[in-house]
């Protein structure tokens, strides 16, 4: 089947073939891995929580499963930061895609949700 209008979209990707198989494999493996890319903020910090919250019909085990494989692939980045919730200081955790985890954000956003900034 042809689109009735392609998408040209170029992807970065790592110059060593094991790590653009490994790079592929991580981000299209599952369902859970694309919902994850598709909840991330572009710029800034996705906090674990939000994920967790977004991805409630999956197991918590499951999701940071792929949080971890989308971090060791380095789609994303994490980190922790200290934060007061109701006088108590706790520690929350965070994603942020990095430039090739934007890349695929980008190309699993569909076309109509993208400013023309972003095309």
């Amino acid at each position: 089947m042809v689109p009735e209008e392609p998408w040209p979209f170029i992807l970065p990707l790592p110059k060593e073939p094991a790590e653009q198989y490994r790079v592929l494999l991580s981000a299209f493996s599952s369902e859970i891995a694309l919902k994850l890319l598709g909840h991330m903020r572009l710029r800034g910090r996705t906090y674990q929580r939000e994920l967790l919250e977004a991805l409630r019909e999956h197991s918590t085990k499951s999701v940071l499963k792929y949080l971890r494989m989308l971090s060791e692939a380095g789609l994303v980045e994490e980190g922790m930061e200290k934060r007061r919730v109701e006088g108590r200081t706790v520690w929350v955790k965070w994603y942020s895609p990095t430039f090739l985890g934007r890349w695929l954000i980008l190309l699993l956003t569909p076309r109509e949700e993208l400013s023309p900034k972003q095309i």
